[in-house]
């Protein structure tokens, strides 16, 4: 059936008119297409994270990770500053991972 459209296209010489038709055609298919897959719904738009500010300087990083061991005996892992304090990662004896909140303010 395909062979029988395109030999009466061609017979007409519609045939250039049909090609240019279909890429027409195809070209604001897809270009719906791609404005359809830029836009992000409001509900799922990125949020912006809050940059972590630095504590305090009543209490610095070493002194957080010298706490840290007192309380655990442990070896220290790794020490993320917040803005009220540090997360302490702590490996014990035992090898397990502990992690601790050292507030900034406490004494």
């Amino acid at each position: 059936m395909n062979i029988r459209i395109a030999t009466a296209a061609r017979q007409l010489n519609l045939f250039p008119w049909l090609v240019a038709a279909s890429f027409l055609l195809l070209s604001i298919s897809l270009d719906t297409l791609a404005g359809a897959a830029q836009e992000t719904p409001p509900a799922l738009a990125p949020v912006p994270a809050r940059p972590a500010t630095p504590p305090p300087p009543n209490l610095t990083a070493d002194q957080a990770a010298e706490r840290a061991r007192q309380q655990t005996g442990g070896r220290l892992i790794s020490i993320r500053p917040r803005a009220d304090g540090y997360w302490v990662r702590m490996l014990s004896a035992r090898g397990e991972v502990r992690e601790l909140w050292i507030p900034a303010t406490s004494p």
